[in-house]
Formats: structure tokens, C-alpha cells, sequence
């Protein structure tokens, strides 16, 4: 009987690590990461140790992100023509409009 018992917990065990694995992949999926990458990262050390990587990640990102020069990406968005989504509203404004059209939020 106890055998059967302890061989319950390492089967619970090992599923409950995939499972988590598998939830680390989806949430790396939703954040623009390799999910096959952070899957396998996950499966091999943690998954406490892959969630923590991927908010790392993730973090790293953004910070990257609001680092770059908004004038430089102004600069681009009008040589390629493209347009500006408002942060506030979400209304697309042409890529040389100072402010939005909508809500007169200030896109450069």
C-alpha cells in the first residue's frame, strides 16, 4: 500500500511539472517569446525558475522599449508612411500629427 501511495505523489509530481511547464510556454507564447524554448527551460530546471526568467525577459524588454529615442521612431514612421496608434485611445493618427485627432493627447 505504500508503495502505491508514494508511486501516486511521483506521477502527481511529474504531472503537475509538466502542466506548470506547459503554462510557463503559454504565457512566453502571449509575451512574444519562443514557447518551445521557455517550455523546454522550464522542463529542465523549474518552472519557478522559468516564470522567473520570463518576467526577467519581459521586463528587459520593455525597459529596452522605453529607451529608444521617440524622435528616431518618428523619423522612421514618416519615411515609411506609417501611422501612430494613440497610448490614450487607440485612434490611428497619421505618423506626421503632433497630437491625436481624437482625444489631443501629445504623440511626440
Amino acid at each position: 500500500m505504500d508503495s502505491l501511495l508514494i508511486l501516486l505523489l511521483y506521477v502527481t509530481g511529474i504531472v503537475g511539472w509538466i502542466v506548470l511547464s506547459a503554462i510557463i510556454a503559454k504565457m512566453a507564447r502571449n509575451a512574444g517569446k519562443s514557447a518551445f524554448g521557455w517550455l523546454l527551460l522550464s522542463l529542465f530546471f523549474s518552472p519557478i525558475i522559468g516564470v522567473l526568467f520570463l518576467i526577467a525577459s519581459c521586463l528587459a524588454t520593455i525597459n529596452y522599449r522605453l529607451a529608444q529615442d521617440p524622435v528616431e521612431d518618428a523619423s522612421r514612421h514618416a519615411q515609411r508612411g506609417e501611422s501612430w496608434l494613440c497610448p490614450t485611445c487607440q485612434h490611428e493618427n497619421p505618423s506626421s500629427a503632433v497630437e491625436c485627432a481624437d482625444c489631443g493627447h501629445k504623440l511626440k
